[in-house]
C-alpha cells in the first residue's frame, strides 16, 4: 500500500520538482506576467494547460526512467541535437538565475550588482560539488519556505495599495494564450526532465509515480493561480518592474519584504542548482569540477545582459525545443511498452 511505503521518497521528489520549476521568474511574478497575465482572463486557460503538461511530463518521464532503467538524458531522448539544445538551455537558465541574484542585490539591498552575482556563482560552485544529493537536501529545506511565502503573499490584504508607473506600457491583444501555456511548460520541462532521471534512486512504483505527477500538477497550478491573481491587482503598472512580487511585498510591510526576499533567493538558488547540475550531468564525468567552475565563471560574465531580458527572449525560443523533447519522451514510453 502507498501509505505503508516510504513517503520520504515522494516528498523528496515533489520538493525537487517544485524547486526546479519555481525559479526567479516564477517567484518574482515576471514569468507569470509574461506568459499568462498579459492575456487577461484567457491566461487562466494557459495556466491549466501548463499545469496538465507539467503533471503529464513528470509522470511519463519517471515511469519511463524506472521501467527502462535509464541513467542518462541521451538514453531517454536518443537525439544528439536535443542533448545539445538542453545543454545550451541549462547554461542559459543558470546564467539567468545568477543574473537574478545580482538584480536582487542591486534593486532590493542597494549592493553592487557584481557582488551579488559573484556571491551566487561561488555558492553555486560549492553546491555543484555535492551533486544531486545537495540539490535534494537544499530543496527539502527551502521549498517549504517558498510555498509558505507565496501563500502569505496570495492571501494578504491589498486594500488601498497602489503602484504608480510612468513608463510606457504595452499590453498584448493577440490570442496566443494556448501556445503561451504550452511554451511555458515546455521550456521548464527542458530543465526538469534531466533532474527526473535521477529519481531512479528512489523506491517508486507506478502508484507513487502517479501521485507525484498529480501533486506536481495541483501544487504548480495553485501557485501559478495565486501569483496570477496578485499580478492582476496591479496590472499593467507592474509590467516593467524587474521583480514585481518583491515590489508588492515591500508595499505590505518591511518585515514581509525581508521574508519574501528570502523566498525569492531560495527560488533562484534551487533552480540555479538544478539547471547547472543538468548541464554538468551531460558533460564528461572526469571533467565535472572543471566544468562546474567554467559555468560559474560564464554565468558571472554574462549576468549583465539582464534577468528579465534574458528570460523574455530565450525562454519562448527554447519552449519549441521543449515540445520536441516531450514528443521524444512519449515515443520512448510507447516503445518501452
Amino acid at each position: 500500500m502507498l501509505l505503508g511505503g516510504n513517503m520520504k521518497d515522494i516528498f523528496s521528489c515533489i520538493a525537487v520538482i517544485i524547486g526546479t520549476i519555481i525559479g526567479a521568474g516564477f517567484a518574482s511574478g515576471k514569468e507569470i506576467i509574461n506568459f499568462f497575465n498579459e492575456y487577461g482572463s484567457n491566461g487562466l486557460i494557459g495556466i491549466i494547460i501548463a499545469s496538465i503538461i507539467f503533471g503529464f511530463v513528470t509522470f511519463l518521464t519517471i515511469l519511463t526512467v524506472k521501467k527502462r532503467d535509464i541513467t542518462k538524458y541521451n538514453f531517454l531522448v536518443n537525439n544528439k541535437f536535443m542533448t545539445f539544445v538542453l545543454q545550451m538551455f541549462s547554461l542559459v537558465c543558470f546564467c539567468i538565475m545568477i543574473s537574478a541574484v545580482g538584480a536582487f542585490f542591486e534593486e532590493q539591498l542597494n549592493i553592487n550588482f557584481w557582488i551579488g552575482t559573484g556571491l551566487a556563482s561561488s555558492i553555486s560552485y560549492i553546491m555543484f560539488l555535492n551533486k544531486f544529493n545537495g540539490i535534494e537536501k537544499f530543496s527539502l529545506l527551502l521549498v517549504p519556505l517558498i510555498l509558505v511565502g507565496i501563500l502569505i503573499l496570495g492571501f494578504s490584504n491589498y486594500d488601498g495599495i497602489e503602484i504608480k508607473n510612468n513608463m510606457d506600457i504595452v499590453v498584448k491583444e493577440n490570442s496566443n494564450f494556448i501556445l503561451s501555456g504550452i511554451l511555458y511548460a515546455s521550456y521548464n520541462s527542458l530543465i526538469l526532465v534531466p533532474i527526473l532521471i535521477n529519481f531512479r534512486k528512489y523506491s517508486l512504483n507506478k502508484e507513487k509515480i502517479f501521485l507525484i505527477g498529480v501533486a506536481t500538477l495541483v501544487i504548480l497550478a495553485s501557485l501559478m493561480l495565486i501569483i496570477y491573481n496578485i499580478n492582476n491587482l496591479f496590472y499593467p503598472e507592474i509590467t516593467n518592474v524587474e521583480l514585481p512580487n518583491m515590489l508588492i511585498a515591500s508595499l505590505l510591510s518591511k518585515e514581509f519584504k525581508i521574508i519574501y526576499g528570502l523566498v525569492l533567493l531560495s527560488a533562484i538558488f534551487t533552480t540555479a542548482f538544478s539547471s547547472g547540475f543538468s548541464f554538468l550531468e551531460m558533460r564528461k564525468k572526469e571533467n565535472y569540477e572543471k566544468n562546474a567552475l567554467f559555468i560559474c565563471i560564464i554565468a558571472f560574465l554574462c549576468a549583465k545582459f539582464g534577468f528579465s531580458n534574458l528570460m523574455r527572449i530565450c525562454y519562448p525560443i527554447f519552449g519549441y525545443f521543449g515540445i520536441f523533447q516531450i514528443i521524444l519522451i512519449i515515443k520512448k514510453y510507447i516503445r518501452s511498452k
